[in-house]
């Protein structure tokens, strides 16, 4: 599927950017158990990518050394550093 990896909840769309595979696969984990669709791309070019396409109410995880380069180029979208502590990161995204 172009590359990412995607696992649909119930509740809404959460775009990761992140590079880092067992982070990322967790994120997925936490994200479904807590009602969220996690879209999940493999590689940041791919996010990029999908980000020129996707729909500006979907909330973003970013991985902290790409933030600043995803809100210069998409400042439509709601973006949340991704943390260490995972739990801190979902529960970010409840204000949004």
């Amino acid at each position: 599927m172009d590359g990412k990896r995607i696992a649909r909840g119930s509740s809404r769309q959460i775009i990761i950017v992140d590079d880092e595979p067992p982070r990322r696969s967790s994120l997925i984990d936490l994200l479904c158990a807590a009602g969220y669709s996690p879209v999940a791309p493999r590689t940041p070019l791919d996010a990029f990518d999908l980000l020129g396409r996707a729909d500006a109410s979907d909330l973003l995880l970013v991985a902290p050394k790409f933030k600043a380069a995803v809100d210069d180029s998409f400042p439509e979208y709601a973006t949340e550093a991704i943390s260490d502590d995972l739990e801190s990161t979902i529960a970010a995204l409840r204000q949004h």
